[in-house]
């Protein structure tokens, strides 16, 4: 085919040199479908991308120069041959380290584990291999997965785009800070309390974590093994809602159950028409009061809706407190053993180290520490340490029981009130400053419990952080006086709201998504990626 001039050509953002990297993930595809562009000189530019930014925020732990190089070129071959696997075909995406890749380690921030190689690949990059997606390389995690900023002694810390001070979130940071800085169009991550849905919302991108089992998990490491109550969920993490709709149809869980057993061989459920939608909205779950950015976000995002047509209600969701708590608990149940012999005597990242000294510490010194928060004013803080402890096989199943009850009360309180979704902050704060995630656990509260009763749960960018909402009014205790701090300083930085739906109702929550995300993009402090 003869090269269209310069001159000639649309001005697409995909057909500038080195912009590339600004393209929707549907703008790179119809791109590749037209023969405007190859799939090698798509994934070069990102490659080169990669190259040129990855130093300021370290959001790759490895780079697959030479493996994307040849998938590209096969992936052209192939379109050249009349044969086009997907959507994906010939895009290039990234996907988180802890998926298994045959002949590479999957290390978890784990220095011990470095010498491990993978026999065979996860079901997540055979899925995206057989649906044609180039995997440009994997992306950096929190130490074992088991925090909410993305820092490790093998690769070191991911920082956020939008600011190098501040935290990339975790543990799924080194994709969205990858994606939030033009280094990838789309992102494969996991979520088992927050950890792909906090980095979105952190660093200003789209994210949506499915039903448990809509997307494969199998060959995906995790920090409890065994543990199966709630599953670490694969995840989808992109620049637009858009990215995200069109990743999940080129990845139809019908064909994906060969891959994974857990993953049925279902047609996703249609959505509803936008109009005559009804969204539930809340605001603040009594443990943590969300800063006074989220609020505005979520009243922004409120306006987008009721403008779309969708009726916006509030709506109290029955038994967040405990549902967090009783969550907590089940994954401390089998005392943090897992936890010290992963680590063993290595390094342990920042993040980590106020868990694992809870984790060593006598019952006794546990107990104690519980005591002085409650004296302190800090319950929050004290029912959180209390859920860290061994329990009895009774106890544990006393646990599964109120959480398998809960997610019954949780639908019945949504069909009692006649909604379809809900809107609600993501976490109490925007991105943290480096190294606080491990005493701002309860922060989470707001998105844990939706991984509890396995409802759909996606983030969607509305707004940055305006100088006068860098406050907080109420300080009270250790974790008011520091969300104090963490608001103070996040002038600048980009705030998600949160849409839950209930289970196999993806569409319906990235409708909703999408229609927040449509009436919000044009406004001037929308948090506008890639950066730089």
């Amino acid at each position: 085919m003869a090269e269209t001039p310069d001159s000639l050509r649309e001005p697409s953002i995909v057909t500038r040199p080195r912009e590339w990297h600004r393209a929707s993930v549907r703008e790179m595809a119809e791109a590749l479908d037209k023969g405007e562009l190859t799939s090698q000189e798509l994934v070069g530019a990102h490659l080169e991308r990669i190259a040129e930014v990855d130093r300021e925020i370290t959001a790759f732990t490895e780079v697959f120069h030479d493996s994307a190089r040849r998938a590209a070129a096969q992936a052209d071959e192939e379109r050249l041959a009349g044969k086009r696997r997907g959507p994906l075909h010939g895009v290039p995406v990234s996907i988180k380290e802890c998926f298994d890749f045959e002949g590479r380690p999957t290390t978890l921030g784990l220095p011990a584990r470095r010498a491990a190689r993978a026999e065979r690949d996860s079901a997540m990059v055979r899925a995206l291999s057989d649906a044609g997606a180039v995997i440009l390389g994997r992306t950096n995690v929190a130490q074992l997965l088991l925090a909410l900023e993305s820092d490790n002694p093998v690769f070191g810390r991911t920082s956020n785009p939008f600011s190098p001070r501040h935290s990339a979130g975790g543990s799924s940071g080194g994709e969205a800070a990858a994606i939030a800085a033009g280094l990838s169009p789309l992102g494969f991550g996991t979520d088992l309390g927050g950890s792909a849905r906090v980095p979105a919302h952190f660093c200003g991108i789209a994210g949506l974590k499915p039903t448990p089992g809509r997307l494969p998990n199998h060959g995906s490491r995790g920090p409890l093994p065994g543990q199966t109550v709630i599953a670490l969920q694969t995840s989808l993490l992109g620049r637009s809602v858009g990215d995200l709709e069109l990743a999940l149809e080129a990845l139809p869980a019908s064909a994906l159950a060969h891959l994974d057993p857990a993953v049925p061989p279902i047609t996703d459920a249609p959505g509803k028409p936008l109009r005559g939608l009804s969204v539930g909205v809340f605001k603040d779950n009594e443990l943590l009061s969300p800063s006074s950015a989220l609020v505005g976000a979520l009243e922004r995002a409120s306006d987008a809706l009721r403008a779309a047509g969708v009726t916006v209600v509030p709506f109290s969701p029955p038994g967040l407190a405990e549902l967090f708590f009783d969550t907590a608990a089940l994954f401390g149940a089998e005392g943090g053993h897992a936890m010290l012999a992963a680590l063993g005597s290595g390094q342990v990242a920042e993040s980590l180290r106020s868990l694992h000294k809870l984790v060593r510490a006598p019952g006794a010194v546990r107990a104690a520490l519980r005591k002085v928060a409650e004296l302190s004013g800090d319950k929050e803080l004290a029912r959180l340490i209390a859920c860290i402890g061994e329990r009895s096989v009774g106890e544990y199943q006393a646990l599964c029981e109120r959480l398998d009850a809960a997610k019954h009360v949780m639908l019945e309180a949504w069909r009692s009130a006649g909604i379809d979704a809900l809107l609600c902050p993501p976490y109490a704060t925007p991105a943290l400053p480096h190294g606080l995630s491990a005493d701002f656990l309860v922060a989470s509260s707001y998105c844990l419990p939706w991984n509890a009763v396995g409802f759909v749960a996606g983030v969607v960018p509305v707004t940055r952080v305006h100088g006068a909402e860098a406050r907080r009014d109420r300080a009270k205790g250790q974790l008011g006086r520091l969300a104090r701090r963490i608001d103070e300083q996040s002038a600048g930085l980009p705030v998600g709201v949160q849409i839950v739906a209930p289970p196999w109702c993806e569409r319906t929550a990235l409708a909703v998504m999408s229609a927040i995300e449509t009436n919000v993009s044009g406004d001037v402090d929308f948090p506008r990626t890639p950066v730089w």
